[in-house]
């Protein structure tokens, strides 16, 4: 019985720390669960996002409206100052 249980677990390697691959889905779903987890207790949580179209929705997923989108990295002051202001706003209101 140990035998089969321990044949079931992935042990990680090199290529997948975590025994297996860390990566879509299962990458998005626990980000998403640890930014609410930090909202929940009281720590607001925002990003500058600076990726690909297609990759907008997992920021969605994982932010909310929390986010901002970036396509240069010369924006990225001026939108990390707007996220700032909209939390000093939002704890002021």
């Amino acid at each position: 019985m140990i035998a089969a249980i321990k044949s079931k677990i992935k042990y990680p390697t090199s290529n997948a720390p975590f025994g297996s691959a860390y990566e879509e889905h299962t990458a998005i779903k626990d980000t998403a669960s640890e930014v609410r987890a930090l909202r929940k207790n009281g720590i607001h949580v925002s990003a500058v996002f600076m990726g690909n179209d297609g990759e907008v929705t997992n920021a969605k997923q994982i932010y909310g409206k929390e986010f901002t989108r970036i396509r240069q990295i010369d924006q990225l002051s001026k939108a990390a100052g707007r996220l700032i202001q909209k939390e000093i706003r939002e704890l002021y209101s």
